[in-house]
């Protein structure tokens, strides 16, 4: 999995690239997102899953934890452009 950030007005943009699993990249991933969260002027944290094309069971468990983050920061947080086959999962 890789991932990269754009900020968007009050919205950080983070793209998804590949497999989400969990493990220490999934630990990553909910770092890289929880530093957006201490910057005041994000006020919406918008996961773009347009490129992810597999998710496993601590992959979602990952996509909570940042959920999570989010909701304790009173933070919006947004998946965007989920494949449909990942859509299934939801």
């Amino acid at each position: 999995m890789s991932f990269k950030s754009k900020k968007q007005g009050d919205s950080m943009i983070v793209a998804v690239v590949g497999k989400i699993m969990g493990g220490p990249d999934g630990e990553k991933f909910v770092e890289h997102c929880t530093q957006h969260l201490s910057n005041p002027e994000v006020k919406r944290l918008v996961l773009n899953m347009r490129e992810v094309h597999f998710i496993n069971n601590s992959g979602l468990g990952t996509l909570i934890a940042i959920y999570v983050r989010c909701q304790e920061s009173k933070r919006k947080c947004v998946v965007y452009q989920v494949p449909r086959r990942i859509q299934q999962i939801f």
